[in-house]
């Protein structure tokens, strides 16, 4: 992503600091937007977290940013996530596949070859549909417009009524409402709670954690990333469950649809179906009892502290 906001910056115009946040997200996503022709998972998954960055930032650049720009690529980065949503979830999968153990039965053994061969033809074909929109009329439009907007000369973009600002005190300002957000959900959260609020509560971790990536070293580098090692430790946990629940839902859906082709689904020993979904609600309920432990590390009031420490010398 390139050089990232110093101490110094605090003082800048928040209007040119977020398009020049924004400028080096699109440099990913560009070098990114092709890559799905290759078969290496991590430039699908580069270019899918450099376009969250960027709605986050474009949600946090509320007053900043000209309201008809932060609509419009809201909306356009919503067609990136839906059309390469699918072959990202499959890659996750993809790498989190069992493998047999010796406790495995032949036709366990089988069946875990078979769905794995069911998995990879439906990554490759979601592959070729995401590759084929990002590379429509549509898509390619989409990029160009988005550039050129970036392009612009600063003295050229007239912003919201924070536009002039100081960086700091913008960005301080959202960083402290979105961990308002991860300390309310989290602290409303039960161990009876569905597995769409962990959901829910990743996703504000996500944002939290793009703004503190993206504006944190206004505050000091070296106490950003401190801060950011903690978060990411409870991202990891919600990250895992909301994994597990995904794979789940995916070997259901194979047993009550059989989609896919002959031999999918249906045909499968229901033993072996059973073995891989115990497994995935271990995964689950572990990941559920790291998060109580992860969240009260990031939601005490030594953390609280520290990050306000940091909003402070950003202001």
């Amino acid at each position: 992503m390139g050089k990232t906001f110093g101490h110094g910056d605090r003082r800048r115009p928040a209007l040119p600091g977020y398009r020049s946040a924004l400028r080096r997200l699109a440099d990913t996503i560009e070098a990114t937007w092709h890559g799905l022709e290759d078969d290496d998972p991590e430039v699908l998954h580069d270019l899918r977290v450099a376009s969250r960055r960027t709605r986050s930032l474009l949600a946090a650049g509320r007053r900043v940013l000209p309201a008809i720009v932060r609509r419009d690529q809201a909306e356009a980065l919503r067609w990136l996530g839906r059309v390469t949503g699918p072959a990202r979830d499959l890659d996750v999968q993809r790498v989190r596949w069992p493998v047999p153990t010796d406790e495995a039965s032949d036709a366990e053994v089988a069946a875990l070859a078979q769905v794995g061969e069911l998995l990879e033809r439906r990554r490759t074909a979601t592959r070729r549909a995401a590759a084929e929109a990002l590379a429509s009329p549509r898509g390619n439009q989409l990029r160009r417009d988005w550039r050129a907007w970036l392009d612009l000369p600063d003295a050229w973009v007239r912003g919201g009524r924070d536009a002039d600002a100081p960086l700091g005190r913008v960005a301080a300002e959202r960083i402290e409402g979105a961990q308002q957000r991860v300390l309310q959900r989290g602290r409303a959260l039960t161990s009876a709670a569905p597995g769409s609020e962990l959901h829910r509560l990743r996703r504000d971790a996500k944002r939290l954690r793009y703004l503190l990536d993206a504006f944190g070293g206004l505050g000091g580098r070296s106490r950003s990333r401190a801060i950011v090692a903690a978060l990411r430790e409870l991202q990891d946990v919600l990250g895992a469950h909301q994994d597990a629940e995904v794979a789940a839902a995916w070997l259901r859906g194979l047993r009550t649809d059989g989609h896919g082709g002959p031999g999918a689904g249906a045909d499968l020993p229901e033993a072996a179906l059973d073995r891989m979904l115990v497994e995935l609600d271990l995964q689950r309920d572990a990941a559920r009892a790291a998060f109580a432990v992860r969240f009260e590390a990031w939601s005490d009031a030594a953390a609280r502290a520290r990050l306000q420490a940091l909003l402070a010398r950003m202001r």
